[in-house]
């Protein structure tokens, strides 16, 4: 047999082929992945041996030809004439080699298909010992199941074998006494059993515990837990994959993480809450509609990222650990992003073992959960409308006057209804428009690896229906990461990730609170066009639209792509120095398509007048580079160990985005721009397609130096410097820092004999860290061009401008980075062998220089600047604590406790003020940025309808809003309808307790009758009585407020009563009360506001002229009053909340179809509460089928509030201007002087 061949004078032997030299080359992903198959399927390859006396190369020929493997040893190491016997069954090449090999005193090392034999640590035995007896067995763990591939060896020789797949052996002993059987297979504790003759023998391994120290990873570096010197908090993968919910990765650390706020979402699929860790700090960007400037950075697999979640973008399957950032100790290092916490992300990778496939399958079903809120049927909501139209007819004198019966009134107000609708049926709108919803979740891993290569492909399926109709998100995720040992100092690796995501949502009305007696169906059964309906006593002209025919066919289809790719280097060529390099590239894509099919009444009926049809596509795209490099160094000598990095980064982000319309539909069905007819819309078909783009870089050196002693005492220090494009010039460089230390007090001496800690350790940490403003270019000076549709495209050959640009925004060159000053005090303690753990930490966070709009005098020629003017104070206490109660092989039970508490301080506001939440809310320094400010009644004032206000402070005492500081009111609440006022401080408030004295009395009174009213049993004839005797009470009140404020010049509280009768007066009535006030009390904060409220009323009044603004409409286009000059303008001011203003808007309908070929122009100024305000805008001008020129004031009012330019405090208002500019008719509530002044001007 010539089978071993002499290789030169290298002394190696090699079976059955030459020795090769392999150069190893990558030429494509793809010879990666095959060479992982490759070596994959000759691990896992199951094979049946049987040999007995045969030589030992006889087998290895046999592994050759089974599985590809060839053999390379150094003459002398393998007797090659040894005789084995050697039986197994469905056993891997692996379990073979070992029982071969190892029992025999050999080790092996398997490199890319060939094993390298060497000598072990067990002396060879030459001569085999007679054998004379058999043992035979089962070996099994502790849960019953075999082993397969453990090895049973008798002490202090060679022989051996191995179990096969059902864990089963047989084992031929030689002659002698004394002698002891070893089992040993990875991961169980090695047993030794004395053998006393018995023919069989059946053993159970229990596995092998080895208490590792659990280890942070904080994106930079990665440190034991007792090394920790800031406030973290790790979650493990398998953990989240257990707790995360509705496709949000996020929602896994609801509840566990102290001091991180996960705001719940509307419920909407694909729709994720906002986070906020510790507190908000940071002014910038945090209106009523946005909220991502809170959000804290997320690093992903060491990468900094600008994702604002982690929903989308990363499996939970996918997850190693998430690890949440609080203190300085822990951000610092990342600088201007960290200002707001930083949150850690890091994936699976492959590893040095056999090929596993995971698969994880997960369904559900949401159910819409309404709690206890019924709607009425059609009878009940019938009651109740008659029964609230017979208590307007009692308290209505004009009522009573024109219907003396009660019941003919109701009768009369309800015929429309009556006639039109059968009110013995009811739809269940709730029914109809929601159900319950299926959730799909199928993940799938490969993972693996061999000695040079790891790898881990995965791959996520998400498909969730929303409880609401059309609601709909399907989601695949993919995840590709390969890891190559080129040699033992250099490692490659790439990471690619991608996301693919289509997100639907109805587009039409929620008809979930409609009529109970409107149907969606006709009397076949098929859904209508339309739906007629009947509101404010009448039918109206215009029908409903068919929530469910629009969903249908029309829907806002989001698709949406996210791709993350990387290349890292990792060089190490001693064992104290590591060099690391990684280059990622992040490409985002989005396109938004709302469509309106022409097969619906949205479809044609809404915006675009016949429109047959209409398509808005919105297309986003985005994308990112990022190096990162860095240098670690470690170092120990004798209790000290020292390791630190240096690091530089370069980061630059480009961002464009287009807007394109389209109406009229070629062929229903279609959602593609070439479907459609014409660009633009009916209403303006000059609109053109739009878009923007932006651009940003930064750049960062940093360092973080480690000291740990002893492993007791630990000291850290980090450092950054970053300068960004998004600041002026002057102060483009931000520096930040942290220093931070800790002590182990358990591992003292003087802790050895005390049985309370098993862990205590303190932390301390203070430091800076930073935010950028954003890609918003706040530090330029911005021009804007002409407002008209063609004055985008400046000079452009096909759309002619007519109009220069003019000043929009005035550039900072010393705008700077947001700071934020962090310190934190920490403990951890652990009792019963850390089976109860306790973490505390208390944290004061100054943010500094916060970015603020500023308005500017006048003088400069623009409105406002950006500037660091703003200071935000956030302290609080967290506590974790953790449990493990119950232990054991087979069940373990582990309970979290968590608390959070913060405190938010504004310190320091431009003009001591921030007006918050769209303007609903103002908040003064010293207040609380989280707390809901809401207001308490000092009486109601039945000459206005408004409440007197009051502002609560913290200590319980209330100050009136509109009034200066230092006039406190306490209240006792006993009496809770009429409460008992007592004021203290200064004349005003005497003032008012005396006017209060004479008018209180006189409006608990008219409440007592107002309840007399409501009672059961009495006659239409009493009814009359008591409503005329409430009246004459209330009068008797308002008489009382007039006389006090004409009589007292001198007093505060009167001119303060003034402002609530501005709606009661004529403009010169009002203002000549005004002026008679004494001059100090004009010159009061008050009087200015007051006085400049009457100025702007005054040049708003008849023959003034009307003030210029620009706004943008519904479609984003820009609305400036100076370029309809030259035609006459109708301004409809007016709410969605405001039932008299949309009562009129079908008369404004008809004004505006009988008017606008004549030329006149209709705008209507909408001004709006809450946070959905603009949804709810958009859905009251759908509903009133206004398709004019829509703007809704809420948007952009820091810049220009239309309805203070023009002192609008009454809605609806009505303004009509004439073609220059002046005011020609001003109304509130009536249309008729509007009437008959376009009349007079068209002559119709």
């Amino acid at each position: 047999m010539k089978k071993n061949r002499n290789l030169g004078n290298s002394g190696w032997i090699r079976l059955p082929q030459k020795l090769l030299v392999i150069n190893l080359k990558i030429l494509f992903l793809v010879c990666i992945v095959n060479t992982v198959s490759a070596n994959s399927f000759s691990q896992l390859k199951k094979l049946n041996v049987d040999f007995s006396g045969q030589e030992i190369t006889r087998v290895l020929d046999f592994l050759t030809t089974q599985t590809g493997y060839e053999f390379v040893y150094r003459k002398g190491v393998l007797n090659t004439g040894e005789k084995v016997t050697l039986e197994l069954k469905e056993v891997t090449a692996e379990q073979v080699l070992d029982a071969l090999l190892k029992s025999r005193g050999y080790d092996y090392e398997i490199v890319d298909q060939v094993v390298v034999i060497r000598k072990g640590k067990t002396v060879y035995v030459s001569e085999a010992p007679q054998v004379v007896r058999v043992l035979q067995g089962t070996v099994r763990d502790s849960g019953g199941r075999p082993l397969p591939g453990v090895t049973v060896r008798i002490k202090g020789t060679t022989l051996g074998v191995a179990t096969d797949q059902g864990g089963r052996y047989r084992l031929e002993l030689p002659a002698g006494k004394d002698l002891r059987i070893l089992f040993s297979f990875v991961g169980m504790q090695e047993q030794e059993v004395v053998f006393q003759d018995q023919k069989v023998l059946d053993i159970t391994l229990k596995e092998e515990i080895a208490e590792m120290e659990e280890v942070i990873v904080t994106g930079y570096s990665t440190r034991k837990v007792s090394e920790m010197t800031g406030a973290v908090q790790q979650f493990r993968g398998k953990d989240i994959v257990r707790s995360v919910t509705g496709g949000n990765l996020m929602n896994a650390l609801k509840g566990h993480t102290t001091g991180l706020q996960i705001t719940g979402s509307t419920g909407r699929p694909g729709q994720d809450g906002d986070l906020l860790l510790r507190g908000l700090g940071t002014l910038y960007g945090m209106d009523v509609f946005s909220t991502d400037a809170t959000t804290p950075l997320i690093v992903i697999d060491g990468v900094v990222t600008d994702y604002t979640t982690l929903s989308g973008v990363v499996a939970s399957t996918d997850v190693e650990e998430i690890t949440v950032l609080k203190d300085a100790a822990s951000t610092a290092i990342y600088g201007s992003r960290a200002a707001t916490g930083v949150i850690v992300v890091t994936t699976k990778k492959g590893v040095k073992d056999r090929m596993t496939v995971t698969l994880d399958v997960k369904s559900g079903i949401n159910v819409p959960n309404f709690g206890k809120l019924k709607w009425m049927t059609s009878p009940e909501l019938l009651e109740y409308g008659e029964m609230t139209l017979r208590n307007w007819w009692n308290n209505n004198g004009n009522l009573q006057a024109k219907y003396p019966s009660r019941d003919q009134f109701v009768q009369d107000t309800l015929g429309a209804l009556r006639r039109n609708f059968d009110l013995t049926k009811t739809t269940d709108w709730r029914d109809l428009m929601y159900r319950n919803g299926v959730t799909t979740d199928v993940a799938m891993s490969i993972r693996g690896g061999s000695d040079r290569i790891r790898y881990y492909f995965s791959y996520n399926y998400y498909n969730e229906e929303g409880t609401r109709e059309k609601y709909d998100l399907k989601r695949h995720l993919f995840k590709t990461q390969l890891d190559f040992d080129v040699t033992k100092f250099l490692t490659l690796g790439v990471n690619l990730r991608g996301t693919i995501q289509k997100n639907v949502t109805p587009n039409t009305s929620n008809m979930e609170d409609a009529h109970p007696w409107l149907s969606p169906y006709d009397e076949d059964g098929e859904l209508k066009y339309n739906i007629p309906y009947w509101e404010d006593f009448v039918m109206k002209p215009d029908p409903k639209v068919n929530s469910l025919l629009d969903n249908r066919y029309n829907d806002v289809t989001d698709l949406s792509s996210n791709l993350f790719g990387s290349f890292s280097g990792v060089l190490k060529p001693f064992k104290w120095l590591t060099l690391s390099s990684t280059n990622t590239f992040t490409l985002l894509n989005q396109n938004v398509n709302d469509y309106q099919d022409c097969r619906t009444f949205s479809g044609n009926n809404f915006d675009n007048y016949e429109s047959f049809g209409t398509l808005k596509v919105t297309d986003l795209r985005s994308w990112s580079f990022l190096t990162s490099n860095l240098l670690r160094l470690k170092h120990s000598f004798g209790e000290h160990s020292l390791n630190g990095l240096v690091g530089q980064e370069w980061y630059e982000r480009h961002r464009r985005s287009s807007e394109l319309q389209m109406y009229d539909q070629n062929t229903p069905g279609e959602r593609n721009v070439g479907g459609f007819a014409h660009q633009g819309t009916k209403r303006d078909q000059s609109t053109i397609p739009t878009g923007d783009e932006a651009e940003s870089a930064s750049f960062s050196v940093f360092s973080e130096v480690n000291y740990n002693y002893a492993g007791k005492y630990m000291a850290s220090a980090s450092f950054r410097t970053d300068g960004s494009t998004n600041f002026g010039k002057n102060n483009r460089y931000g520096i930040f820092w942290a220093l931070s230390a800790s002590w182990l007090v358990s591992q003292e001496r003087f802790m050895e004999k005390q049985h309370v800690f098993s862990n205590l350790k303190a932390r301390f940490s203070y430091g800076t860290s930073g935010k950028e403003a954003g890609a918003d270019y706040l530090n330029y000076t911005l021009y804007r061009t002409g407002m008209t549709t063609f004055d985008y495209y400046w000079n452009h050959p096909a759309y002619q401008s007519t109009y220069a640009a003019e000043l929009n925004q005035l550039g900072n060159d010393n705008l700077s980075w947001e700071t934020a000053h962090n310190l934190n005090i920490g403990v951890d303690m652990g009792f019963l062998g850390n089976r109860i753990a306790l973490s505390a930490d208390w944290y004061r966070r100054l943010s500094t220089d916060l970015i603020m709009q500023v308005t500017l005098p006048v003088a400069y020629g623009v409105g406002t600047q950006y500037q660091n003017v703003g200071e935000m104070l956030n302290r609080g206490v967290e506590l974790v604590l953790n449990t493990h109660n119950v232990k054991s092989q087979d069940f373990n039970w582990r309970s979290t406790f968590t608390f959070s508490y913060n405190d938010n301080k504004l310190k320091k506001l431009q003009d001591s003020k921030l007006d918050w939440d769209g303007g609903r809310t103002t908040l003064y320094e010293g207040d609380n940025i989280d707390v809901l400010k809401l207001v308490k009644y000092a009486g109601v004032d039945a000459e206005t309808g408004n409440p007197l206000l009051e502002r609560v402070e913290e200590n319980g005492s209330i100050k009136l809003v509109f009034m200066e500081p230092g006039t406190v009111l306490e209240i006792d609440m006993d009496n809770h309808r009429w409460p008992e006022l007592t004021w203290k401080g200064g004349t005003r408030n005497n003032d008012l307790m005396k006017l209060y004295a004479r008018t209180l009395p006189l409006k608990r009174e008219a409440f007592e009758v107002l309840k007399q009213i409501y009672k059961e049993g009495i006659s239409e004839e009493e009814e009359k009585a008591l409503s005329e005797k409430r009246m004459n009470l209330l009068n008797q009140a308002k008489e009382e407020t007039h006389m006090f404020v004409r009589s007292n010049p001198a007093s505060y509280a009167a001119m303060y009563l003034l402002g609530g009768l501005y709606n009661n007066m004529e403009l010169d009535e009002y203002v000549a009360v005004f002026e008679s006030f004494d001059p100090e009390l004009l010159a009061t904060s008050l009087g200015r506001e007051m006085r400049e409220k009457i100025d702007i009323a005054l040049r708003t009044e008849v023959g003034g002229t009307a003030p210029e603004f620009e706004k943008k409409d519904m479609n984003g286009q820009m609305v400036k009053l100076s370029d309809y000059r030259g035609k006459y303008v109708l301004l409809d001011f007016w709410g969605s909340w405001c039932s008299p203003c949309r009562a009129s808007h079908p008369h404004l309908r008809e004004i505006e179809a009988k008017y606008a070929p004549e030329g006149l122009v209709v705008i209507n100024i909408a001004s709006e509460n809450g946070k959905d305000a603009r949804e709810t805008w958009i859905k009251a001008v759908k509903e009133d089928k206004m398709t004019w020129t829509q703007i809704l004031n809420n948007e952009g009012w820091e810049q220009c509030d239309v309805v203070k330019q023009f002192a609008i405090t009454a809605f609806p208002t009505k303004v009509l201007i004439g073609p220059d500019g002046k005011i020609l008719v001003r109304t509130v509530g009536e249309s008729e002087p509007i009437d008959q002044k376009l009349q007079e001007v068209y002559g119709k």
